[in-house]
């Protein structure tokens, strides 16, 4: 409101009552990718299974609009919130680093399996679905 003041502007401001929508995992899509994890050695834990993603995240409203993934991979030990300065901390590490590094290749290489295997792309557009956002999900 003050910045809009400041400029001579008006504004209004409505709060939505659910910004983001769940996320939907694509299953062959994380399938797909976690083969690709496991086999650099970032197995994916049960942490990173379908439909256990959190947090405040557009991505669920993205997830229901094209096929969507969500993993994440540890840069920090279970138990220190993304949010703190703990955190950052570790985020200045050679582990950072080569999570970072690790996550660019395991995207890589399931972007390739998509890009070349007709059966993935098939299943993975048969799981998605017609791209229909149900009612009040966004």
């Amino acid at each position: 409101e003050g910045g809009a003041h400041a400029a001579g502007c008006h504004m209004h401001l409505e709060w939505q009552p659910n910004p983001f929508a769940d996320i939907v995992d694509n299953v062959p899509l994380l399938d797909a990718y976690a083969a690709n994890s496991t086999s650099i050695g970032r197995p994916l834990t049960s942490a990173y299974l379908p439909g256990t993603g959190g947090g405040s995240t557009d991505m669920g409203n993205v997830s229901y609009l094209t096929p969507s993934i969500h993993p994440m991979l540890a840069v920090a030990p279970r138990g220190v919130s993304l949010h703190s300065p703990q955190f950052a901390d570790y985020t200045k590490s050679k582990e950072a680093d080569k999570a970072v590094l690790d996550g660019a290749k395991i995207m890589a290489m399931t972007v390739i399996d998509l890009w070349t295997r007709a059966e993935l792309q098939h299943a993975v557009r048969e799981s998605f679905g017609n791209g229909e956002v149900p009612a009040g999900v966004l």
